[in-house]
């Protein structure tokens, strides 16, 4: 056995032998770059290795996030066509992955010398030999990882990636909440399948196959080759070619005599601490991977993952003949309590044991040719996903409207069906086709008798969730009710998610009271969850309480941890990501960071469109905050340009009548007034009244805020008693939601001021101000829109009360043009 201490040695094709090679050949290698260089967007930190396609840096990403990446730097000297052919493959082959199990690519470019370079995930782990030593861990525990590496080269190969050069130094081992997780780093001479360049072998000699050291054009079996050679040599402690270390063989003569090879079946059997049955069946697997003849072999890394999964849950292995002892004997090493009961019963219907056998048959074969049923459909479905591949959504509205009906009539069974049905909606509610959404869940608890309740319950969750996004608010609570009641004696995944959905929902009806008490009860259950996906709902939960709340800096706190587990989950550029980022750079800018916001949002609407498509509600969310940001920096033309696109998607995809589409007419028409267009505005505020009453209830505290715009606009127009009675319905309705230190009441009280003043009663507008400018400027700071406004009034009411240095002073840390729309009004009062 290794010293599981050791170093491991370095192979012949790692990046450092190589560098070492060319360097004794007289090759220049760059110089080392120093740390504290900037490459694009990155920082240079250190050396992690040379290798024969230059530097791999370690570096840190310094905008528009910071975080520690891998950069890959091709030496100048060295970039020849073939060195450019490979770091290119590399570049793309990375790029096509998304897959925990192979480091993420995040960026290229070329810096201004000429060397081409790209920054990918940095991952700090353990080679695998070394973790694979380690002798605290279990025999399962080393294969269960295994298992997770070849599910992970297979993701390449169904993304038509061959690797070309597996080998332990290529895969690191992290610890990911306490779980094991392999990283493949190196796809240095990844091959697309059928664009190979027979005749160029490249590899390691001791897991290369014999048709890639003959240089034969590659697929998937050569990974395959490659894996087992590695899991060999990790199982036994050898290699499986010894004499490659000992030779003195030129690289030319070692895989000459590679490519000779007719069969590896004279490799000694595993000698492992097993019992002679389960070691027989690792050597069978280990013999159809290394098969000398790749068609004898698993067909790609996938299949040999199977392989092993069915040796680890002790079902039959395709690598030896499915007799029916064998499966028997397997069966039994399940159950083997269940076995000598039923070894009794078998005794006493021995007479009945050939029907059963029949029976047992045709079972499997029915169970078989559901479940490829089922995988076929899933996949299907899966690919139209937005979620999971952006690039299926444009195609997938037309594929799966009305689809539930088809799978109606598909002749299968209830199990079958509740699965195949269940996925259809959860991919129809990502396309936003609820009402299709709807129908399929319904169908599927229609079918749902004879499925654990556990999965019946997650169908209603789902279809609660699919009636709060198509705005069915009364239907979705009175579901989440009955799923509470059956769940909250268990405290139970299903009950914390239900928790967090009636908090979402207690947020949309304006009810921040009851989503602070939902929040709070399960702010413990949720950190201590074993599911990184409810902590992240929890976090996204309580960050809009904070933002409805006026908090901004908890906002953003509970925004970053939320992107962090999104990103830790699902990747920076997945749907579900791009949605927390876009919530916070709302956040963002109403801390004021706008030009930052601005960015954000920006890359939010341009990786949403290409997803989702140029109409999509999601895309006009994305439009909506961008305007609400250029308001908040002072920039209501911008804002208009980006309300209206917002308000004209919305108009299409969920009519006029909607909460989303009433709150983009009232923005369109809040951009509008603040430009002085003030008679262009009252069509869109009365438009947004209509729709957002219709939708939420007039008494909801959107339609309060709309009021309250409204009722600037008549002011602007001089229209004081219009303007005072909308104020006085907008304030029954905000005060008691609001509470009277909420900013959003300051800015109503500002308002109600302007109307005294307006109205001739200086007095009482001059006390209102006086006590409402501080409070505003400390809560929204001084240049937000609304304290602005707030120390223009007060100046003109100082100056009507005779006070005019007082009110010139009020007046002077103001900009030019907020000074000049008042000035006229304080000279007639005061004199020029």
């Amino acid at each position: 056995m290794i010293d599981p201490e050791a170093t491991p040695p370095i192979q012949d094709t790692d990046l450092v032998a190589l560098t070492r090679m060319m360097a004794a050949a007289g090759d220049d290698i760059d110089a080392e770059v120093p740390p504290g260089t900037r490459i694009g967007r990155y920082r240079v930190e250190g050396l992690l290795g040379r290798g024969g396609m230059g530097q791999v840096l370690l570096a840190e990403q310094t905008e528009p996030m910071r975080r520690m990446v891998a950069l890959k730097l091709v030496a100048h000297a060295h970039q020849d066509r073939a060195t450019k052919a490979r770091f290119q493959i590399e570049r793309q082959a990375l790029a096509r992955m998304a897959h925990p199990g192979i480091a993420q690519i995040f960026d290229a470019g070329s810096t201004p010398d000429g060397n081409a370079w790209f920054a990918m995930e940095h991952v700090d782990g353990r080679r695998l030999d070394v973790w694979w030593r380690a002798p605290q861990r279990s025999l399962d525990e080393r294969l269960r990882l295994f298992h997770d590496l070849c599910r992970a080269v297979g993701h390449a190969h169904r993304r038509g990636v061959v690797h070309c050069d597996l080998k332990p130094a290529n895969v690191l081992v992290t610890e990911v909440d306490g779980q094991s997780l392999p990283k493949i780093i190196d796809f240095g001479i990844a091959r697309a399948t059928g664009l190979d360049q027979p005749g160029q072998a490249g590899g390691t000699p001791n897991y290369i196959s014999p048709e890639q050291a003959g240089g034969s054009e590659l697929d998937p079996r050569s990974d395959v080759f490659a894996l087992a050679a590695m899991l060999r040599e990790l199982l036994s402690g050898q290699r499986l070619r010894p004499w490659v270390d000992d030779t003195s063989l030129s690289t030319a003569q070692i895989f000459a005599r590679i490519a000779a090879e007719s069969a590896v079946d004279a490799v000694p059997p595993l000698d492992l601490p097993l019992p002679r049955s389960r070691s027989h069946e690792l050597d069978a697997i280990l013999r159809r991977a290394l098969a000398s003849d790749p068609a004898e072999r698993y067909e790609d890394a996938h299949a040999l993952a199977d392989d092993l999964q069915r040796w680890l849950s002790h079902q039959p292995v395709q690598a030896l003949p499915a007799t029916l002892a064998y499966r028997w004997r397997c069966a039994l090493r399940r159950h083997r309590l269940a076995a000598a009961v039923v070894a009794l019963v078998l005794l006493l219907v021995l007479g009945f044991s050939w029907q059963l056998h029949a029976q047992y048959r045709q079972t499997q074969t029915e169970r078989d040719t559901a479940e490829q049923m089922v995988a076929v459909l899933l996949d299907t479905f899966t690919a139209a996903d937005p979620v999971e591949f952006p690039g299926g959504s444009v195609s997938a509205r037309a594929l799966l409207s009305g689809a539930a009906e088809r799978i109606q009539r598909r002749n299968l069974t209830p199990q079958t069906r509740v699965r195949v049905l269940s996925a259809l909606g959860g991919v129809q509610q990502n396309l936003e086709l609820y009402d299709d959404a709807r129908q399929s869940i319904q169908l599927a608890l229609q079918d749902a008798e004879n499925v654990p309740e556990a999965q019946r319950d997650a169908l209603e969750l789902l279809l609660s969730r699919i009636d709060m996004d198509a705005g069915e608010f009364d239907r979705a609570n009175e579901a989440l009710q009955v799923l509470l009641q059956r769940h909250g004696d268990l405290r139970d995944a299903l009950w914390l998610e239900a928790e967090l959905q009636r908090a979402d929902l207690a947020l949309l009806q304006g009810d921040p009271a009851l989503a602070g008490q939902l929040l709070e009860s399960t702010r413990l259950p949720a950190r201590q969850s074993d599911r990184p996906d409810l902590r992240r709902d929890w976090h996204l939960q309580q960050a809009r309480l904070a933002t409805e709340l006026g908090d901004n800096a908890a906002a953003l706190e509970d925004y970053r941890a939320a992107l962090s587990e999104s990103e830790r989950l699902w990747g920076a550029e997945d749907l579900r990501t791009l949605t927390v980022l876009n919530d916070l750079a709302v956040v963002t800018s109403r801390a004021g960071q706008h030009e930052q916001a601005i960015e954000l949002l920006q890359r939010v609407a341009t990786l949403t469109e290409a997803a989702w498509g140029s109409d999509s509600a999601g895309l006009a969310t994305v439009y909506g905050n961008i305007g609400a940001t250029w308001m908040r920096a002072n920039r209501p033309d911008e804002a208009e340009h980006w309300h209206r696109r917002a308000a004209n998607i919305f108009e299409k995809r969920l009519g006029e009548v909607s909460l989303h589409t009433g709150t983009e007419y009232n923005n369109l028409a809040a951009a509008l007034e603040a430009q002085g267009r003030a008679t262009e505005a009252l069509p869109w505020f009365d438009r947004a009244l209509d729709s957002l009453s219709q939708a939420l209830g007039a008494d909801h505290p959107r339609v309060g805020v709309t009021l309250h715009n409204q009722a600037k606009a008549r002011l602007a127009l001089g229209e004081v008693d219009q303007a005072e009675a909308l104020l006085a319905r907008s304030g029954d309705i905000l005060c008691p939601i609001l509470g009277e230190d909420h900013p959003r009441w300051q800015v109503w009280r500002v308002t109600h001021a302007q109307a005294d003043l307006q109205a001739g009663r200086v007095a009482d507008a001059l006390a209102a101000l006086s006590e409402l400018l501080p409070a505003l400027e400390q809560s929204l700071g001084p240049e937000q829109r609304d304290s602005r406004r707030a120390r223009r009034l007060l100046a003109w009411a100082q100056a009507a009360q005779g006070d005019c240095e007082q009110s010139r002073l009020t007046l002077a840390p103001l900009g030019d043009a907020d000074r000049r729309s008042v000035q006229t009004w304080i000279d007639a009062l005061c004199g020029s």
